[in-house]
């Protein structure tokens, strides 16, 4: 019986020295992934947000956007004005647009001012012109946020797949 109790004894002292390592070694690892520039950057960020909503204020309409953005206005333009863009970037890039789509989304539950323009676009060409396309996409306004891009080779050309959205502020 005694020799089952120091057993148990040094079983449970194992134990708790292991829980407390992993406990140690997750807040060292914690620690090391906070960048050390982190209390700035969000200083940063914060003043950023008021200087965003001090404009949204200042709209006489409610609008953040100016007459010749994109998300200015009705969506179902916006959405189409979107398309000629994606198609003209295809263009401009020297690849072949194959197919794209764009359709106004439902904004998300916890981001109800934000409505989705949410598109696919696939093009293809030389390996060149689908990397200007992406240059091209990635120089647009409002940002493109790109959700999956794919691309493949097939024998004499590449093939580049993209689903992304723009948001579009439709807060009031």
């Amino acid at each position: 019986m005694l020799n089952l109790q120091k057993h148990l004894l040094s079983t449970s002292i194992a134990v708790a020295l292991l829980l407390g390592g992993a406990l140690a070694a997750g807040a060292g690892l914690s620690a090391l992934a906070r960048p050390s520039d982190y209390d700035q950057r969000l200083h940063s960020l914060e003043d950023r947000l008021k200087v965003l909503k001090r404009a949204e204020r200042g709209a006489a309409s409610g609008r953040t956007y100016q007459k010749t953005t994109l998300c200015h206005g009705d969506l179902h333009e916006a959405s189409d004005t979107l398309h000629r863009r994606l198609v003209a970037a295809t263009a401009a890039a020297g690849s072949k647009l194959q197919d794209s789509f764009v359709a106004v989304g439902v904004p998300g539950k916890n981001t109800p001012d934000l409505t989705p323009l949410q598109f696919t676009l696939q093009a293809t060409g030389s390996y060149q012109a689908l990397g200007s396309t992406l240059g091209e996409l990635a120089r647009s306004q409002p940002e493109i946020f790109v959700e999956r891009a794919e691309m493949s080779s097939q024998l004499t050309e590449m093939t580049l797949k993209i689903k992304g959205q723009v948001l579009c502020w439709t807060g009031a």
